[in-house]
């Protein structure tokens, strides 16, 4: 069925297609009486704008880019980028604003992408991920006048706006609550990467920690007295199990710490595989606690410990920041209170620890 028009609209009301122009945009020179005629017809034949008449006269095209860069073969089971856009959608749900989605491997593409969005007009705003620590997006989309938030902390870069949590924070949390439970000594298995965030996480376990080169016997903050960093190149699924085969095999030889953080399920899920291979029981030999909760995570036995973090409430601030970004010349950032962790059955109980009451 054909959409109807402003022509059709101006023959059946007996007036010219400006008259029935300015009645739809609110203009001055019309009487009430003919502007109530025009709108309730327009009402009864279900006009709507067109989208493209729409993008040329307003210059919005009622979309939000989100750009995420990251090998292929880790984005095909991450669910984190999965939640992050089902808040995103679910802010979007009322309102006509759709959102266009990119997946790249490279920083570069990222780049590239960003440049034709923005002279293509295909989007009027952008939401970044992984801010990095030498980070050329923040002047790119200053530059371009484009509407911009970016998931992760933006300090250091005074132009950009951002929604994140202070992941050094959740790191303390984390040690403090696991020290709660006996825990002394850890192993942080990783992704090698430059972003924001991973730095942040290591420079709170290596403030936390004594350095156990200099001969500190004492505990750091939160009871620890030893933790290392294993990073991981995730190039593939198999890349990263025989990293982590790798990393497990030489604690089993040098002296496996009493806890293991995982920093995703996949590196979480080849831990548990190597541990099982050496007869390591969960909870038992040494506990294991996870970065990112997922549902597959807290269904299998053991179930796995992790940290309660949602991303949907992430991908709800960002747009809720974009908007904002409309009426304001300053950048904004907000941060989400720091999610804790949700023991489960692959950390011993409070029972159990060393030196607690029976």
């Amino acid at each position: 069925m054909r959409r109807p028009t402003i022509a059709d609209i101006a023959r059946d009301c007996g007036v010219s297609t400006a008259s029935v122009s300015f009645a739809l945009n609110g203009r001055p020179g019309l009487s009430e009486a003919t502007r109530e005629r025009i709108l309730g017809r327009a009402r009864e034949l279900g006009w709507t704008p067109h989208a493209a008449a729409r993008a040329l006269s307003s210059s919005k095209v009622g979309a939000i880019g989100l750009v995420i860069t990251a090998p292929f073969a880790t984005l095909a089971q991450d669910t984190f980028y999965l939640r992050l856009i089902a808040g995103i959608e679910a802010e979007l749900d009322s309102t006509p604003i759709a959102l266009v989605l990119k997946m790249v491997e490279s920083l570069e593409d990222e780049l590239a992408a960003i440049r034709t969005w923005h002279a293509e007009n295909r989007v009027d705003a952008v939401a970044l991920v992984n801010p990095r620590t030498d980070d050329p997006r923040p002047a790119l989309v200053a530059r371009l006048g484009l509407r911009a938030v970016f998931f992760g902390d933006t300090r250091g870069y005074p132009e950009a706006s951002s929604v994140f949590v202070d992941d050094a924070q959740v790191m303390t949390n984390l040690l403090a609550d696991a020290a709660q439970l006996g825990y002394r000594s850890l192993a942080y298995l990783h992704a090698a990467s430059d972003y924001r965030h991973s730095q942040a996480r290591l420079d709170a376990l290596t403030a936390a920690v004594p350095d156990p080169a200099g001969g500190s016997e004492t505990s750091g903050a939160g009871g620890f007295t030893a933790a290392v960093a294993l990073p991981i190149i995730e190039t593939s699924d198999e890349a990263t199990r025989d990293q982590v085969a790798s990393h497990i095999d030489a604690l089993v030889g040098e002296g496996m710490p009493d806890l293991l953080l995982c920093e995703d399920e996949a590196i979480t899920l080849a831990t548990l595989a190597r541990l099982d291979h050496h007869g390591l029981a969960i909870a038992r030999d040494v506990g294991v606690i996870s970065w990112e909760s997922t549902p597959g995570l807290g269904m299998r036995s053991p179930t796995i410990s992790a940290i309660d973090r949602d991303p949907k409430i992430l991908g709800s601030a960002a747009v809720q920041v974009l908007r904002a970004l409309e009426t304001s010349s300053e950048p904004i950032r907000r941060v989400i209170d720091p999610p804790r962790l949700v023991p489960r059955d692959s950390l011993r109980s409070p029972a159990a620890a060393p030196g607690s009451r029976r």
